[in-house]
């Protein structure tokens, strides 16, 4: 159905939509007529990036690239969360453009776009940055986000072609979604490479690093040393938040990959985003980006439950992971940055994975126990070997040599992704159950209150399960009921009545190690799919099924499965070409400052006494 169909629907859920547009117009205008340009000598595209070259003190093509992918990233940090809370609470879109769809549209849209209009200026203006392609001049940055913009635009087109054969599906974790999750999770740091290729340098530990060599740290304004201890603060923030996209099945407890996925996942998130942050910002910088991470996640928690009315995000804390980070950092100081970032690693695999083990037991919805070990400690293997990544791109960014071995950074790369993928290996549960569903009573919206008992063969099968409960999402609410023993052996009840009926799925969810298994409790007719209802029955014994039978009701029977293949492959490459053009501009910057030829205006090289106070921060 159309957008005037939707906003019938939803008329005022657009206005979350409408007021960031509005803002960004505003904002827009108010730069254009802050421009020096001429109005009739210059574009209405050079006026605005002159307005923001000249509010920012920045260049003027890096200032408007970077305020274009800020707000862009803005707007599709709250679309992602808002419609992936959306179809956990609320099932299927009945709309290809509902509020957050077009969030999220114009936000893919945005980094292109931030992208294009970076190079488009720092053409106009001969900026002696990036690479130079035939007539055009792209900086290494803006090659990252326009690679981003365009696979996650191309990223809609592909969902379409995999629901055509595939069926509809609300997964996160779908090929096509993951297409355009996977381009954009790393747009920050394409962000702050563009600030670092136009000589924008951070403050760390109080002191005002050199900022471009035409302006003297003495001589800037305190102001515009706030703007950029902000804007570093908020840039580190935003890398732990893309990093930790692809968990976000996980923060709302409806993931159906086997939960030691989880653990590598923020293993991977935190070795990348603490050790990069610490090295950039300097003493405290680890600190600094959980303390930005939180504040965005709980300020979306507030806006998802408050505002919207949907499910609540659990997230990662870091906190011991960024702990651990500086003291690694402390201890190692004057070794080699590779014995640094090693260590680094270990502490945020072993100290900063058991500060999360902990957090998850207090926070998490699915706490994690001992039927992780061992293959939790693939977290603490990733976590080490792509710790020099982090280190890396930090040191770029911070406008020092690499000072990693590019053959030690793609065999990390490698072990990591051999370590998380264990991990993603899903087999049905070979188990039977005995659903034994009890009404005890009816709550004011005429469902059913049912105490469910289960008893599983063997009776062994749920011992330090990952997860065993009672599972109800979509149809307005997401509720989760853990399966406690009852003592007899193979036997679990829930402690609080599930309400059973209306539009919500029931079932019964079994997660150990790869065993991912599920029985219905009650499932509603969905003629739009042509699925039947499943009853609720006051017994029912049968095998446990996969749990995406349940999940995704709405994919296809005996649909081929070679498009998915090719699919695969596909946004396989794609994500590896938007890495790609994003490592590349990070060579490229670090090959730049290296060079003997600097570009005007730039301080690519620092001295060895420079490079020893450096040292000393960091």
């Amino acid at each position: 159905m159309g957008l005037v169909e939707s906003f019938a629907q939803f008329g005022t859920d657009w206005w979350y939509v409408v007021a960031p547009i509005a803002f960004a117009g505003l904002v827009a205008a108010a730069l254009v007529r802050a421009s020096a340009l001429p109005a009739g000598e210059s574009g209405v595209l050079l006026r605005f990036a002159n307005g923001a070259g000249r509010v920012t003190g920045w260049p003027d093509w890096a200032a408007a690239t970077f305020l274009v992918a800020f707000g862009a990233m803005l707007i599709a940090f709250s679309g992602f969360f808002w419609d992936v809370a959306w179809h956990v609470s609320i099932g299927r879109d009945e709309f290809l453009l509902s509020p957050p769809h077009v969030h999220l549209l114009l936000a893919t849209t945005g980094l292109g776009i931030a992208g294009a209009l970076g190079v488009h200026v720092a053409t106009r203006t001969d900026a002696p940055v990036g690479w130079q392609v035939r007539r055009w001049r792209v900086p290494f940055g803006c090659a990252g986000l326009l690679a981003m913009g365009v696979l996650a635009i191309s990223g809609y087109w592909v969902d379409e072609f995999w629901h055509a054969i595939y069926g509809l599906d609300v997964t996160m974790w779908s090929p096509p979604h993951m297409l355009m999750i996977g381009s954009v999770m790393f747009a920050p740091i394409a962000t702050w490479l563009v600030l670092a290729e136009a000589g924008r340098r951070p403050v760390s530990g109080g002191t005002a690093v050199p900022l471009p060599a035409t302006t003297s740290a003495a001589g800037t304004p305190s102001w515009r040393v706030l703007q950029h201890r902000v804007m570093a603060g908020l840039s580190a923030g935003a890398v732990l938040v893309g990093l930790s996209a692809v968990q976000f099945e996980y923060d709302l407890a409806v993931s159906v990959w086997p939960q030691a996925a989880q653990v590598v996942l923020i293993a991977l998130a935190a070795s990348v985003g603490l050790l990069l942050t610490r090295v950039v910002l300097g003493r405290g910088g680890a600190l600094a980006a959980v303390g930005v991470f939180v504040v965005l996640r709980v300020v979306m928690a507030v806006v998802t439950a408050g505002v919207w009315s949907l499910e609540v995000a659990r997230f990662p804390l870091y906190l011991a992971g960024a702990i651990a980070v500086e003291i690694a950092f402390l201890v190692t100081r004057g070794r080699s940055w590779t014995t640094r970032a090693y260590v680094a690693g270990g502490a945020v695999g072993t100290a900063g994975l058991a500060g999360e083990w902990l957090w998850m037991q207090l926070w998490g919805y699915h706490p994690w126990g001992a039927g992780l070990w061992p293959e939790a400690l693939l977290g603490t293997v990733a976590a080490v070997a792509i710790a020099p990544i982090g280190v890396a791109i930090g040191r770029v960014l911070a406008h020092r040599s690499v000072a990693i071995n590019g053959r030690v950074a793609g065999a990390g790369a490698l072990v990591a992704l051999l370590a998380i993928a264990p991990t993603l290996v899903r087999d049905t549960a070979d188990v039977s159950a005995r659903v034994t569903s009890s009404v005890v009573s009816t709550d004011a919206a005429g469902r059913s209150l049912v105490d469910v008992t289960v008893e599983v063969t063997p009776v062994d099968a749920a011992v330090d399960a990952d997860r065993f409960e009672v599972f109800q999402w979509q149809g307005g609410e997401r509720t989760i009921r853990p399966l406690v023993p009852t003592g007899e052996p193979g036997a679990y009840r829930i402690e609080e009545p599930a309400p059973v009926g209306g539009e919500r799925k029931t079932m019964v969810l079994l997660a150990s190690g790869s065993q991912l298994g599920a029985v219905p409790i009650y499932l509603p007719a969905d003629p739009e799919i042509g699925a039947s209802e499943i009853a609720f029955e006051p017994v029912r014994e049968a095998d446990m099924v996969p749990q995406t039978d349940l999940f995704l009701r709405e994919a296809l029977e005996g649909a081929p499965t070679w498009p998915g293949y090719i699919a695969g492959v596909v946004i396989a490459v794609a994500i590896g070409g938007t890495i790609a053009a994003l490592a590349a501009g990070v060579v490229g910057l670090d090959r730049r400052r290296a060079g003997s030829t600097p570009p005007p205006g730039r301080r690519d090289a620092v001295d060895a006494g420079t490079e020893a106070r450096e040292s000393e921060l960091v």
